[in-house]
């Protein structure tokens, strides 16, 4: 399903609101004071987002809300139906909680109203609200999530976001992650991503789906949340395996030596080990040091190859020398 929505420009994904509530337990609500935030991918009426934030001012103290959505006119990964015109909401003025999004555009200070394009985030009229915000809070479509995220480090934007762990392996995200200005979230570290469904949607093939007080949903892996903001969790992650020649073969031409598993990860190995992206979930840098990445791409820094034959994408690492 994720590689499917990753091909499909048209895709579409419903965040749900426990999914957003327990991520935003971790952070300090002054990270969110005064900020105007945008929500770029998200219709004001359905969002969870919007729902959540909206719900929490009195918590977070924004002090504006924008949310804008995409109108596709072709079918979606999960309808063939039209989508909705285009809706632009802005609030300055935050309703009581759990007030209806329509009823809080009508209070003095908040609008809803139609966008002039069809909502694409990377339209200009778009780009024009992003420019007025200062912190970007969405769940885009999976298969523009890499050129979001390389946007927003590119305008120097603050983001928290969820997307595909893949994109860690574009140049300018896993540069942003090695510097540490670009981390993953505090929560969802494994397993499936639960995602609100409309009731049209077929499940087919090898799809986990289900249905709870929440509506139907379908559960997709390898997502996670990106952010630039601080938080509270810190990996508890330890070696325990021990270094043996035979079983950890090196790369290629180097001295790189291949872990086809985070716990694989000898303790008594003070070199370069190759790991899988998963690694991330697990990456204190006080004892790591990220080091560099081998793919399939020769922007990686290398081909991941083994004995002439081609591995997945890794991660370059290093035990810091505190941790020795």
């Amino acid at each position: 399903m994720l590689h499917n929505a990753q091909r499909n420009t048209n895709d579409e994904f419903y965040t749900r609101l426990d999914t957003i509530e327990q991520e935003f337990a971790h952070y300090d609500p002054a990270a969110f004071a005064g900020r105007v935030i945008y929500c770029p991918c998200d219709d004001p009426m359905r969002s969870m987002f919007v729902r959540f934030l909206l719900d929490h001012h009195a918590t977070l103290h924004w002090s504006r809300l924008i949310a804008s959505c995409w109108s596709n006119p072709q079918s979606s990964l999960f309808e063939q139906t039209v989508s909705p015109p285009p809706m632009l909401l802005d609030v300055t003025r935050p309703p009581a909680p759990g007030m209806p999004v329509a009823w809080a555009a009508c209070m003095p200070g908040n609008t809803l109203s139609r966008l002039d394009g069809d909502g694409d985030w990377r339209s200009a009229e778009c780009s024009r609200l992003r420019e007025q915000a200062d912190l970007i809070v969405t769940n885009p479509p999976f298969s523009g999530a890499r050129q979001l995220i390389g946007t927003l480090l590119n305008e120097r934007k603050d983001m928290l976001l969820l997307s595909p762990l893949t994109v860690a392996t574009a140049p300018d995200v896993f540069h942003a992650i090695q510097s540490r200005r670009l981390r993953l979230g505090a929560t969802m570290h494994a397993g499936g991503a639960k995602y609100s469904i409309p009731d049209s949607m077929p499940i087919t093939g090898s799809a986990t789906a289900g249905c709870d007080g929440s509506g139907r949903y379908i559960c997709v892996g390898g997502i996670r949340w990106f952010t630039t903001l601080p938080h509270d969790h810190t990996p508890a992650f330890r070696l325990h395996a021990h270094y043996n020649p035979g079983c950890y073969p090196m790369f290629d031409g180097t001295r790189i030596i291949n872990c086809d598993r985070v716990e694989d990860m000898p303790a008594d190995w003070d070199g370069l080990m190759s790991v899988p992206l998963t690694f991330l979930d697990k990456w204190d840098p006080a004892m790591f040091d990220l080091e560099g990445i081998l793919g399939s791409r020769r922007d990686m820094g290398g081909l991941a190859m083994i004995d002439g034959r081609e591995r997945f994408t890794r991660l370059i690492v290093r035990r810091r020398t505190s941790c020795r």
